[in-house]
């Protein structure tokens, strides 16, 4: 009898408590993307909050080994349902550090630059040196290209 209630406990335990498993990193067909597959399974409280932890911290980790910063892309996410656990599939790049700021800097330059150029241009209709639809089109295709 002790045996059975023993048996039992075992079985409880390990039903409750959850595990979190991932898919080997896979290199996409765009060029520096990369997908990592988490599933957490557990037989009573599955949580697609661990899956996408798992994937995430999977991400990062890889990234790191390479000596980049992860960034993320896109996750496609599968809840729980009946028959299936809790999946994510998260969708990143390895970026070099320097690329990061970079691209942040240019952003913000381009942005500061073309706040210039409209406020040039908003002081030019006001002193009637261009009409109200030439400094739309020209607002308009300054912040088309930002």
């Amino acid at each position: 009898m002790k045996m059975k209630k023993l048996v039992f406990c075992i079985v409880i335990l390990l039903s409750l408590s959850s595990c979190t498993s991932s898919t080997p990193i896979v290199k996409t067909d765009k060029s520096d993307e990369y997908v990592v597959v988490a599933r957490h399974m557990a037989s009573v409280f599955s949580s697609l909050e661990e899956a996408q932890k798992e994937a995430e911290s999977r991400a990062m980790a890889y990234c790191l080994g390479m000596g980049k910063v992860y960034v993320k892309k896109f996750a496609i996410d599968r809840p729980m349902a009946i028959g299936q656990v809790p999946e994510s599939s998260l969708y990143f790049a390895c970026s070099a550090k320097d690329d990061i700021q970079i691209t942040s800097e240019t952003k913000s330059e381009s942005s500061s630059s073309t706040r210039k150029k409209i406020e040039e241009l908003h002081e030019m209709l006001i002193n009637g040196l261009i009409t109200q639809e030439e400094y739309k089109i020209k607002k308009d295709e300054l912040l088309k290209n930002m």
